[in-house]
Order: structure tokens, then sequence, then C-alpha cells
């Protein structure tokens, strides 16, 4: 009975305790588009962000510290993201007996959140230019901000999908293509393109709702959470149809860098071969120092070794014979070279080409998530 009542005692104690703490009163939310914590400014002092957003011109606030800053940690969490996700499909992509697909969508949606809970201070994390853009519509961030987030956001995609490369390259990757996002035969671009606008719409509006919107602060700590769940379920529709984007600048980087992939595997076999040709010429010369010391150590060895045993050919011994080097008939060198180029450039156009519909549904889907969100605010 007196455990009871110490419990009792104790959970009272959290309620009071719970009901003094008051919440803080600064401007930042989590995914909103804040670029600094600010504390509450008395005595009617205006931000220093709503300043530099009202009175700076669009090149000045691109390059504004605070800005800056937010960009930064964007190209972080962007290559991160890329890194994770992509390296996710890379290790177990089309693996019979697994789930490979879950284990994807689920790796996706948890990086998201774990990113989101990280820099959300900073930059409002959006990791996603389609997010940036449907802030834009809904006014929720400015011109110049919103162009330093895409840049950013284009460098961490590049760097980390050429991370992907490194770790999974030269016939590791079971995507076959950085997880690049290709629509897959059996579906249409019609296809693709609701499918891409719709997962948008779905993850920019609950992006709006639960980060953004002022009738949901009470549960603002929860939103990375929905928001890693809009991005799950997203990829849990679309991943089998075109490997799920709902992020154009997360399918630029491995599109760019898996065109490069021929040029970079060129790069690393020459660098391989050039460490190969280096320890064996070092191999070669420890070798001969080694056959000199000797020597020099006992002289009346080699002045004794027969001629002909070792130091030189048999009596009789003809010359040995050269192999022939085969021929290479100049022709068909040229033809191959004209064959490969056609084949880059078929697959080049592929990829820009399905590149451009992961542009264009999921802008598509952030524009009318942020008009939907307005509508419901009127």
């Amino acid at each position: 009975m007196a455990s009871v009542k110490m419990i009792a005692l104790f959970m009272l104690a959290a309620v009071v305790t719970a009901e003094k703490v008051s919440v803080p009163n600064d401007e930042t939310a989590l995914l909103q588009n804040k670029v600094e914590v600010r504390s509450h400014l008395g005595g009617g002092e205006e931000a220093p962000a709503v300043k530099q957003g009202e009175d700076a011109g669009f090149w000045a606030e691109v390059t504004h510290p605070t800005t800056a800053r937010a960009a930064y940690a964007e190209f972080i969490a962007m290559t991160l993201f890329v890194f994770i996700g992509c390296g996710s499909a890379a290790a177990v992509a089309k693996e019979e007996g697994s789930a490979w697909k879950l284990q994807v969508s689920l790796t996706f949606g948890i990086a998201i959140t774990v990113l989101a809970y990280s820099i959300g201070h900073i930059s409002g994390a959006h990791i996603n230019c389609a997010v940036t853009f449907g802030l834009f519509v809904a006014n929720q961030i400015t011109a110049g901000k919103a162009f330093a987030y895409l840049g950013a956001q284009l460098l961490g995609s590049i760097l980390g999908a050429s991370l992907v490369w490194i770790v999974f390259g030269r016939g590791n990757d079971r995507t076959g293509s950085l997880g690049c996002n290709k629509v897959r035969e059996e579906y249409s671009y019609l296809a693709a393109f609701v499918g891409e606008a719709m997962g948008t719409f779905i993850l920019v509006f609950v992006v709006l709702e639960t980060a953004v919107d002022n009738g949901t602060k009470e549960n603002r700590l929860l939103a990375a959470v929905a928001i890693g769940f809009a991005v799950f379920l997203a990829h849990s529709v679309l991943i089998s149809m075109d490997g799920c984007s709902i992020n154009p600048t997360r399918s630029t980087g491995p599109a760019l860098t898996a065109m490069l992939v021929p040029c970079l595997d060129k790069l690393m076999a020459a660098t391989n071969d050039a460490a190969a040709n280096l320890q064996d010429a070092a191999d070669k010369a420890k070798a001969a120092a080694d056959s000199a010391a000797t020597a020099a150590a006992n002289p009346a060895d080699l002045a004794s070794k027969d001629p002909g045993s070792a130091g030189g050919l048999a009596a009789g011994a003809g010359a040995p014979e050269v192999p022939k080097v085969p021929k290479i008939d100049a022709q068909e060198k040229k033809e191959e070279m004209e064959r490969r180029a056609k084949e880059l450039k078929e697959e080049f156009c592929a990829i820009m080409y399905d590149l451009m519909f992961f542009w264009i549904g999921p802008l598509f889907g952030a524009f009318m998530a942020a008009e939907t969100w307005e509508s419901l605010k009127a």
C-alpha cells in the first residue's frame, strides 16, 4: 500500500512539474523555414532573419551568412540521405528471398526522420527541392534562400552518389545504376508522372500540415516522424514502378554520376594499373639490389659460375622465340569505339529523358500540395 502511495505522489509531482515548464518562447520550428534559432525578441525588436528577407536583395540573401550556414546543412544532409538510401538499394536490390523493397522503403523514410531531427533547427531540413518549392509556393521561404538550398542539395546529391559508387561500384551495385530512378518498361510515362505527383503531394502536404501550420504546434516534435512515414508510404507505392523519386535532387545526383561511371571506371583502372606498375618496379629494384649485394659479398662464387649454365646461353642453343603479337585491325577498333559511343549516347538520352519526368512530376505535386494547404487555411 505504501508503494502505491509513493507511486501516486511521484506521478502527482511529475504533473505539477510539467505544468510549471513553459514552452520555449522561440521562433524555431522543425522543418519550418528558419535559418537560425532566435529567442523571443522583446520590445518590438524585429528579427534579423525577417530583415534579411524583406530588405536584402536576391543575391545578398543568397550569400547571407545565415543562409550559407543553412545551405551547408542541406548539403550535408542530402549527401547522407543519398548515400544511405541509394546505398541501401545498391546493397540489397533484387536479392532473392529478401523483402528488399520493404527494406529500401523503410531506409528512405527513417533516413528523412533522422536527418530532420539532426538539422531541422539549422535549415528546416528540406532535403528535397520539391519540399523547398512547395514552401516557396506557400510563401514560407524566400526566393534567394530557396535558390541557395537548391544548389546545396544538388551538390550533396552528386557527392552522395559518388560515395555510393566508391563503395558499391565495379560489380557490387545490385541496381546497376547507383540507385537511379528509371521508369520500368511495363509502365507508361503518364503513370510515372501521376505516381510521382501524388507521392510528392503526400509528402509536401504532410510537411505543411505538421511542421508549418500553426494549428499543429502542440505536435511539432512529432512532425519529423510523420514526414518520414509519408516518405515510406510513397516508396511503398512507387518503388516497383520507377524506384520512387518524389525528390528531384535525390534523382539528379545518381543520374549524373551514373553517366560518368564509364569515365570513373577508366580512371580507377588506370590508377590501379599505375599502382601495380609502381609496385612491380619497386620489387624489381629491390631484387636487383639484393642480387648486387650478394655478388659483392661473394665475388669468388660469381667468378666460378659456368657461363653456359646460368650466365648466358648454352652452346648451340638458338635465340629464344619472341611471341608474336596479334595485329589489331584498325577498322575493327574504330567500329568498336563507334558502337560503344552510340551505346553511351543512347544511355545518356534515356537517363535524361526519365530524369525530366522526375522533376516535372514532383514539382507539380508540390505545387498542388501548397495550393491545397492554402485553400484549407482560407
